[in-house]
């Protein structure tokens, strides 16, 4: 299937109908006919009105025409999972599209999850963080909801079997067993 012919196909369609964003009887969304990360620009002449659901295609036909571009699978991907309350969906997504992304956005995290692991953090950047950490304000509420979440989680200590060391159960799966550097 052609898809970048039927993304221009889209587009020009679009284009031609002069849509107006302020027009109180219609809703829609500013589409980057050239993506940002594919080097477009903020031009109006790279920027058409489209309808929730010829954006949510348009996307959907990005990711086609571009499958080894992360970020235009990330864009759909929240697109399809709305990200607050306020964000609504005029369009429905069929169980194998979700799937089908699902995997794909699994298969992002484990590649930027596995990209970090093992990396050492000098200690400037861990004063940078401790110093913007001190910068948060988190209101009383947040304290008491963390206090308590704390108070009532059960202490799983475990010891990994290669070092010896013994802590709580997340952390230690994450940085021993199978992933102990002092592993034979």
């Amino acid at each position: 299937m052609n898809y970048q012919y039927i993304y221009q196909q889209l587009i020009k369609s679009s284009k031609n109908k002069n849509r107006i964003k302020n027009d109180t009887d219609s809703y829609y969304e500013k589409h980057h006919i050239v993506p940002k990360c594919l080097g477009g620009n903020d031009d109006n002449d790279n920027l058409v009105l489209l309808t929730a659901r010829e954006h949510f295609i348009a996307h959907k036909l990005l990711c086609e025409i571009y499958p080894d571009n992360d970020k235009l699978h990330y864009a759909l991907w929240r697109m399809m999972n709305p990200q607050s309350k306020r964000h609504k969906r005029s369009y429905n997504i069929s169980s194998y599209d979700y799937e089908r992304r699902k995997k794909l956005q699994q298969e992002q995290v484990r590649k930027l999850g596995l990209s970090n692991k093992g990396r050492n953090i000098s200690e400037e950047q861990k004063i940078k963080i401790r110093e913007k950490r001190k910068l948060q304000i988190i209101s009383e509420e947040t304290k008491t909801k963390i206090s308590n979440t704390l108070k009532n989680k059960p202490k799983n200590k475990i010891t990994c079997p290669h070092c010896k060391k013994t802590g709580g159960e997340p952390q230690m799966k994450r940085f021993h067993f199978s992933n102990c550097k002092n592993m034979n």
